[in-house]
């Protein structure tokens, strides 16, 4: 049985590839392909993308992309302040500059498949910039999702198609009758070790999060000490303000590793957002921690009323609260209540 690893560092034919945008060659000059095309890529996150001369929108535009093209990023730089979108901006190839919260950073990490997976399910990640979900192991089957970069999803069967080709079976949350297939090289398997608690020795009264609606920033803290930080998202109550994140003192009350979102309630918006990544709710209302791969705008308001953050900060808060999560339980509610979130 084979357990998850990197396969390979992708090739510049591999990057061109995988993004299908032959033109990303005219943005790359040739002696720095190898390395932004290793480790500075950024997915294009919603309709079209202009990039400017200058960071600034009210420059010159220069050219657009569309959603999903995965571009190579060689700065980052300060542009023109932007309330609302804020102050930094990408370098994209040699052509000009996009707003950083309109593309999301992506790594191409192939996978090895292993079969070493619980019954009930075991957690993954998507490596790669994006993977498509099928109605079966069958890229000539209905297409049924597009699952992105640093999403989680539960996986529970490895199979083989007819010409060799590794696919895992997905669990959804929200549609649990119906199966959905991926390519199995493009998840990640997480082992048991990385989904360890974080400072379990910690008593939960002593932990405690702190929310910045002014500042848009998280911080946590051990014995009145700050431990950890993160930018984040919090309600746009601009566009409607019910989307507000209330302040207030709260506990974590409820953990999954992985969820499938859509509105309650239709004032709320239209999304479908499947494998939303560690998510650790604080209301009953359901505000809560998680993950955001929709977007990169962390450090402004954007979302519905929940904190977003970066995927890897979102494990980290998810790792570090209280209720402790075991690896293999899809939820998790606390007993007696779970980490103080206070929120002002």
């Amino acid at each position: 049985m084979n357990k998850p690893t990197l396969m390979k560092h992708f090739s510049r034919r591999d990057f061109l590839k995988f993004s299908g945008l032959t033109l990303t060659a005219a943005l790359l000059s040739e002696p720095s392909v190898s390395s932004a095309a290793a480790s500075q890529l950024a997915r294009v996150v919603d309709g079209a993308m202009q990039v400017f001369e200058k960071p600034s929108l009210s420059a010159k535009v220069v050219t657009q992309f569309w959603k999903d093209m995965v571009l190579p990023i060689v700065d980052e730089v300060d542009g023109e302040q932007n309330n609302r979108l804020g102050q930094k901006w990408f370098q994209v190839g040699n052509i000009g500059f996009a707003h950083k919260s309109w593309l999301q950073p992506v790594e191409i990490r192939f996978q090895e498949p292993t079969d070493e997976i619980r019954f009930t399910g075991s957690v993954a990640e998507v490596s790669v910039p994006f993977v498509d979900a099928y109605d079966t192991h069958s890229e000539d089957s209905p297409r049924l999702y597009r699952y992105y970069y640093g999403s989680t999803h539960w996986v529970n069967k490895l199979v083989e198609d007819k010409e060799g080709k590794a696919w895992y079976r997905v669990m959804d949350d929200k549609f649990p009758e119906r199966e959905r297939w991926v390519r199995a090289e493009r998840l990640r398997i997480f082992p048991y070790e990385e989904l360890a608690p974080i400072s379990p020795d910690v008593p939960p009264e002593e932990k405690r999060i702190e929310v910045n609606l002014a500042d848009q920033h998280m911080t946590a803290f051990e014995y009145d000490k700050p431990v950890f930080d993160a930018p984040v998202s919090t309600g746009d109550y601009l566009t409607n303000p019910k989307y507000q994140t209330p302040t207030g003192s709260y506990l974590v009350g409820l953990k999954r590793a992985s969820q499938h979102m859509l509105p309650w309630d239709r004032t709320f918006g239209s999304y479908d957002l499947p494998g939303v990544p560690w998510v650790a709710y604080f209301t009953q209302r359901a505000h809560a921690f998680h993950g955001a791969y929709w977007h990169n705008g962390f450090g402004r308001i954007r979302s519905h009323g929940c904190v977003n953050l970066a995927p890897q900060d979102a494990r980290w808060v998810y790792l570090w609260t209280t209720p402790e999560m075991r690896p293999y339980n899809e939820l998790q509610y606390a007993e007696t209540g779970g980490t103080r979130v206070i929120v002002i």
